[in-house]
């Protein structure tokens, strides 16, 4: 057993492996948020599962309109979170890790550090990291030339094919997926994606925003099978309506979305939601979509 920060309080916590024994009268096994991904038939492809993922995975700080998240990338992972969007401003060669123009103290080589120590100890996962150029205007040639030294350094954790991988493919690596011409990768423009960010109140958020997540979802699980990736940005932002504020009206709502599902019964293929990113996520919310696949 090894210990970890938890994500809630940061407190040790102890973690088991992967797989347990069953509950009595269940054939099932107990499954751990570190290592969910291993508990699934590793012939499935990605665009196959139910995704816990963070909005702005990085933007910790800048106050109540900037920051997204409580919790740094590696409580995030630990926590069973498997898709970290990054946006990054690419500055004097590098990238830094922002949020429109604040710098969050990260570099993507921190981000990818965290990642391959993460997965070193835990080889039946992978992480799907989301790029996008934030804060600068470099074109794709000069985006290119960074990301191939960067990529470089990493060789052997990052996979940038254009083709979704099985979890058999992906496990142990990086799987990046690119929003910005420059970084090579699965290309995201190609998604079924909602991300109607933009909610500048409570009501709008009523009529609007919640309706588009219960929608997308619901088609996500209908479309099963299609072949396409799917992400729902459940997080939004506006004018009185801060991200915490909204991450905090969403939890109860999304916890009751997947509550009253129907039960798939043991044996049964994932549940595809795709990839759900959320603002100031919690372990409750993490465990409850990976649970979807199991």
């Amino acid at each position: 057993m090894t210990q970890l920060r938890g994500l809630d309080g940061h407190t040790p916590a102890t973690v088991q492996p992967a797989l347990r024994p069953p509950r009595a009268g269940s054939t099932r096994p107990l499954v751990e948020s570190t290592e969910w991904m291993g508990a699934l038939d590793p012939s499935l492809r990605l665009d196959a599962l139910t995704i816990p993922g963070t909005h702005n995975s990085g933007a910790t700080r800048g106050g109540r309109w900037v920051a997204c998240q409580h919790h740094g990338i590696r409580d995030q992972l630990e926590a069973g979170v498997r898709y970290l969007d990054i946006r990054v401003r690419h500055h004097r060669g590098s990238f830094r890790v922002h949020h429109n123009q604040f710098f969050q103290g990260l570099t993507l080589d921190d981000v990818l550090e965290t990642c391959r120590d993460f997965l070193q100890g835990h080889p039946t996962e992978s992480v799907l990291l989301c790029l996008t150029q934030e804060f600068s205007r470099s074109d794709a040639a000069a985006l290119a030339r960074t990301w191939s030294r960067l990529r470089a350094r990493f060789a052997g954790l990052v996979r940038d094919s254009r083709r979704v991988p099985t979890l058999a493919q992906a496990r142990g690596h990086v799987v990046v997926v690119t929003r910005s011409a420059g970084f090579a990768g699965l290309d995201h423009s190609g998604w079924q994606v909602s991300d109607d960010w933009r909610i500048d109140s409570a009501r709008l958020w009523d009529s609007r925003k919640w309706p588009g997540v219960t929608d997308h979802l619901r088609r996500a699980r209908a479309a099963r099978g299609d072949g396409r990736m799917w992400s729902c940005h459940a997080s939004s932002n506006g004018l009185w309506l801060t991200p915490l504020q909204a991450a905090n009206r969403l939890e109860p709502l999304l916890t009751r979305h997947f509550d009253e599902l129907p039960e798939r019964g043991e044996g049964h293929p994932p549940e595809r939601n795709g990839i759900v990113l959320l603002d100031f996520i919690t372990p409750q919310q993490t465990r409850q979509l990976w649970g979807r696949n199991l």
